[in-house]
Order: structure tokens, then sequence, then C-alpha cells
């Protein structure tokens, strides 16, 4: 019996009947989605063809195999009676074509783990935490290509939102001042990544997306198929090995923003890297025809760079051959070791109940009640 179904039968009988009941109007909506976008895919393919946005790999000029690395990061908070425990990690998994990167590379890890009070923003702590070391891997991956996991403007997003959770500069404060130490690097090493200056490609690919910039381009008035994101209408209309041409990624609100700070050194890091991601592009991939497309963004070089795109797309199209993972090989794996973050935990605990019980002069059940955990939460 696989997970999921086991807990499906911890559900009463009814409930899982009723939701069945339900599962025609779930197909009968997926139906429509499908066929609106090949009702339309004529059409938008001649649109696309004229406007000259699309383009083949294999019209691209010849380079030599990329070395390629994919990162991603988790962050899990345990709440305790006494205290929360905030973990969080970031790891670098090689691609699995050759060549190897033969150049030192020390670190392929990165990770965090303290305490903090009960503070309800701690996630968007946490939150910012693990993008500060998936952007330091990042940052000094030696390879050809690196891949990141995930929109390159959530950084911002995120990190605005855990900056604006860090109210005062409390010394008590040990996992928010751990972000505060952290920041003005964060940023320096995020500069690096949105310039991509010199010879290395970083790239950051978002498995989900609502953006739909080519759409809003094809008809402002919504004539894009109903429903449809563009990475998700791309992967029907896209044949292998077609890519669209880069497009400035598009915000529909106000333009993007950091907390304003007085210090002045980390005030024009914020300046600069704020500046880099409003030029930042956006292109569709799709490798293969068993792959969907892939929502790549990288710098404002892929306009006019056309050899670092070939090596992006080679890239890209070695990581996904294979039927059996819809993504880039080093991201799926990078995934799937980070996801295992939580699993530590009662571990951890564990430890750190022996340390407590050997250095705390409490009683035994003073020293349970205060490790046993209400509620675990974790996120990417």
């Amino acid at each position: 019996m696989s997970r999921s179904e086991g807990q499906v039968l911890e559900l009463p009988a009814a409930l899982v009947e009723e939701m069945l009941a339900k599962s025609k109007k779930v197909g009968d909506s997926i139906s429509t989605a499908i066929n609106g976008i090949r009702s339309n895919k004529t059409k938008i393919r001649s649109w696309l063809e004229s406007e000259g946005l699309i383009g083949k790999d294999v019209e691209l000029s010849h380079v030599d195999t990329p070395t390629t690395c994919g990162i991603d990061g988790a962050y899990v908070l345990e709440r305790l009676l006494s205290v929360t425990v905030v973990a969080c990690a970031a790891v670098a998994v090689e691609g699995i074509t050759p060549p190897s990167e033969k150049r030192h590379w020390p670190l392929k890890y990165e990770s965090f783990m303290d305490v903090g009070g009960h503070d309800p923003e701690l996630n968007s702590v946490a939150r910012g935490l693990m993008k500060i070391k998936e952007a330091k891997l990042a940052a000094v991956a030696p390879h050809d290509v690196v891949l990141l996991d995930g929109s390159i403007t959530s950084n911002i997003i995120h990190m605005n939102q855990a900056l604006s959770s860090v109210r005062k500069n409390d010394s008590s404060k040990i996992v928010e001042n751990a972000l505060l130490d952290e920041y003005a690097d964060f940023l320096r090493w995020f500069k690096i990544i949105l310039d991509s200056d010199g010879v290395r490609v970083w790239a950051s690919l978002p498995k989900y997306t609502t953006r739909s910039e080519i759409g809003y381009m094809y008809d402002p008035n919504g004539g894009w198929p109903q429903k449809q994101d563009d990475r998700s209408a791309f992967t029907t209309i896209l044949k292998p090995g077609e890519y669209t041409k880069p497009q400035l990624i598009t915000r529909e609100d106000d333009s993007w923003h950091l907390p304003t700070t007085p210090i002045d050194g980390i005030r024009q890091l914020q300046d600069m890297c704020l500046e880099s991601i409003e030029k930042q592009r956006v292109l569709y991939y799709k490798p293969f025809d068993f792959t969907p497309a892939l929502r790549v963004e990288v710098g404002s070089w892929a306009e006019s760079d056309t050899r670092r795109l070939a090596i992006l797309l080679q890239s890209l199209k070695y990581q996904c051959a294979s039927y059996a993972i819809m993504e880039p090989y080093p991201l799926y794996m990078a995934d799937r070791m980070v996801k295992s973050l939580g699993s530590t935990l009662p571990i951890i605990k564990q430890h750190a109940m022996q340390n407590v019980a050997t250095n705390t002069p409490a009683e035994n059940e003073e020293i349970l009640f205060s490790i046993r955990g209400y509620r675990t939460e974790g996120g990417r």
C-alpha cells in the first residue's frame, strides 16, 4: 500500500466517496484547459513565427559540453513547548553528463540550525536564511551552468518578507540576527547571479508560475488560452528543440523593493540588485517531446550572447534526457535531498534531550514537556 493510499484510508468513507463524486468536475475542467490550448495552437504558432519569437537549438553555435550543477534549499520549523527549532539547508548537485568539474569546490552544501522564540514571523525569517544559503552556493559554484530552483524574483520577494519580519535587532533574537548578519553577503552573491558577467551562466527554473509575459504580448485583453500561463501553453505549442526568444520579466503591480536601510554600503548594494532584477529575461525551452516546456529566467545577456545561450540550452537538454524526470536532473536530486531535512529533527531532538537531561537540574517530566513538538512547518 502506498503512503497516499494509507492517508486516504484514514479519512471517513463518506468523505472519500463525496470527493470521488466531484472528480468528474475536475476532469471536465482539465479537458477544457487542454482543448483551449489545442484549439488556439495553430493561430498562436503563426503569430510567434511572424514575430520572430521562436528559435531552434540546432541553429545556435556548437559549444563544448558544459558542466552543470543544480541548487535547491529547504527550511523547517518545529514548534516545541519551550522554543522553536529553526533549520534550513541548501545543497548543490552536479549534473549527470560528463565532463565532471575538475576545479576544487569544497562547498557543496550550507546549513543553519538554532532556536528562536514563539514568533509567527519565524517562517519568513527561516525562508530568508534559506535564500541566503542558496545564493552563496550559486555564487561560488565553478560550473559552466548553475541552475537554481524557483523564480529569480522570489529571492527579492522572500527576502523582503523576511527583513520586514525582523522588527528590531535584539540580541535575544538569535535567528533574526543570523539573517541580518548575512544580509550584506547575500546582496553581493545575488548581484553576481543577476549580472552573470563573464563566461558562466546562472539560470532560475521555477516549477510553478502564474506569469504570461508572451501571452500578454499576444493579446493584452486576455486572448491567451483561458487559465493558462506561458509555461502550460508552450508545453503544447513548442516542438522539441524549440525555444522562445528572451523577453523582459514583467511585474503587474509596483516595482521590486527591499526595506530601506540607513547603512550606506547595504543601501547601495540593494539599489544595484533592484536595478539588475529589472533587466532579467525569461525564455521557454522544450528539450524533448517527453518533457514539458521549461521556464528559464536569465540575465539580460541572453538577448545578445548566442554562444552562452547555446551553452545553457545544451546543458538543459543533457540534464533532461530521462523519461522519468520532468525537470533537469541536478535540480531533481537537490530537491529530493533537501526535502528530507524535516526527517532529521527527531534525531536532533533526541540528542538535545540527552544533553538537557545531563546539564539541567529539572525533573524528567519538565524535560519531556519542554521538547514536545506541537507543530512542524516547512517549505522551499
